[in-house]
C-alpha cells in the first residue's frame, strides 16, 4: 500500500501570494562597459548603497561618500564574499538593521580573476597541486570549480535582490559567445560564465563614455549585449538608477 502524503507536505495555501501582498522586490542590474564609462558612478546614484570593491575603486567610492569594503589579492576572497552575501541575504551580522538599500559589486571582472587566483594558489581539493597563476594555466578542475562558485555567488545575489537592489559591474571584452560561437561584447570574464551572466539580472546596461556625457544602452547595440524591462528608451543619457523606476 502506498503511504498517504502527509498534510503538511501539501499544505501550500499559506504560500500563495496575491499582487497586493507581494513583498517589495529590489532591482538587479548588470552594468558592463569599458573602464571609465561611469559604472561606479551609476552605483552611486542608487539609494543607500554599500559596495564590495574588488577593483580598487575606493577613490571614486570615497568621493561619492559610499560605504565600501576593499578586497585585496591574497586574502580569502571566496569565503569572505560568501559570508558577506549570506549575511546580506539573511539580514544578519552587519546587515541586521542596516541602512543599506543597494548592494554593489565592483567589479565582477576583477572578482573573477581573484577567484581563479585563489583556486590555483590555495587548492580547495587536496588532490589538486598548487599552481602559480602567473606561470601556469588553469586546469579543467579549476574551470569547473570557478564556474560552480560564481553561479553560487550570482544565485545569492538573486536572493538578495528579493529585498535589496543589486548592481554588479564588469568591464567588457569582445570575443566569441561560448554558447553561440558568435562574436559579442560580453562581460570580461574567462570561461563559459561570461555567456550566461546576463540571464541572472533584470537589466543589462551597456555603458559608454561619450566625452561630455555617459550613456547607457538598454537594448543590444551592434555586438554588445543589453536588456531591460518595461518601456525604457533605447539610450539613457547620464544614467541614474532612478531611470529604471
Amino acid at each position: 500500500m502506498t503511504a498517504k502524503p502527509t498534510t503538511s507536505l501539501f499544505d501550500y495555501g499559506s504560500r500563495i501570494a496575491f499582487y497586493d501582498e507581494l513583498p517589495k522586490k529590489g532591482k538587479s542590474v548588470l552594468a558592463i562597459g569599458e573602464s571609465g564609462c561611469g559604472k561606479t558612478h551609476f552605483i552611486g546614484t542608487a539609494p543607500s548603497p554599500f559596495v564590495l570593491d574588488y577593483d580598487k575603486g575606493g577613490e571614486t567610492l570615497r568621493a561619492l561618500h559610499i560605504p565600501h569594503l576593499v578586497f585585496n589579492w591574497g586574502e580569502q576572497v571566496m569565503d569572505l564574499t560568501r559570508k558577506i552575501l549570506l549575511d546580506a541575504r539573511d539580514s544578519t551580522g552587519p546587515f541586521d538593521g542596516h541602512p543599506y538599500e543597494t548592494l554593489g559589486v565592483d567589479s565582477y571582472s576583477a572578482f573573477d580573476l581573484m577567484v581563479m587566483d585563489e583556486l590555483m594558489r590555495h587548492p580547495k581539493n587536496p588532490k589538486w597541486k598548487v599552481k602559480d597563476p602567473t606561470a601556469d594555466k588553469p586546469e579543467f578542475d579549476h574551470w569547473g570549480a570557478k564556474k560552480a562558485y560564481l553561479i553560487e555567488i550570482t544565485s545569492l545575489l538573486q536572493d538578495i535582490a528579493q529585498h535589496m537592489n543589486v548592481i554588479v559591474t564588469t568591464t567588457v571584452r569582445v570575443n566569441d559567445d561560448p554558447s553561440t560561437r558568435k562574436t559579442k561584447g560580453l562581460p570580461e570574464m574567462d570561461g563559459s560564465i561570461r555567456g550566461i551572466l546576463g540571464r541572472f539580472f533584470d537589466y543589462v546596461l551597456h555603458l559608454e563614455d561619450k566625452g561630455d556625457t555617459y550613456i547607457a544602452n538598454t537594448r543590444p547595440k551592434g555586438i554588445y549585449i543589453a536588456k531591460s524591462r518595461g518601456t525604457l528608451p533605447d539610450v539613457i543619457v547620464n544614467p541614474k538608477f532612478a531611470d529604471l523606476l
